[in-house]
């Protein structure tokens, strides 16, 4: 299990270096900050409006799941 667990973290790490920055930027303040942050938070850190957000996190989610697919992964969808 926790080899599985290393393996997808691998696979989304190479996923992620394959989206533009602002995305990169976006998801990992969403999914990898140490701790949670607020809507203003990030909006502040990453200079976007924070009605942006969430559009863009979403947008940012889709082009995610196509980088994942194509590299033949949709072990997500089982997570």
């Amino acid at each position: 299990e926790h080899l599985i667990h290393l393996q997808r973290r691998a696979l989304l790490n190479l996923g992620l270096s394959r989206i533009d920055s602002r995305c990169r930027d976006l998801l990992s303040a969403f999914f990898f900050a140490p701790e949670e942050q607020s809507y203003e938070d990030i909006a502040r850190r990453l200079n976007m409006s924070i009605n942006s957000i969430g559009p863009t996190r979403q947008r940012c989610l889709g082009r995610l799941r196509k980088i994942l697919t194509e590299m033949g992964e949709d072990w997500y969808e089982d997570a």
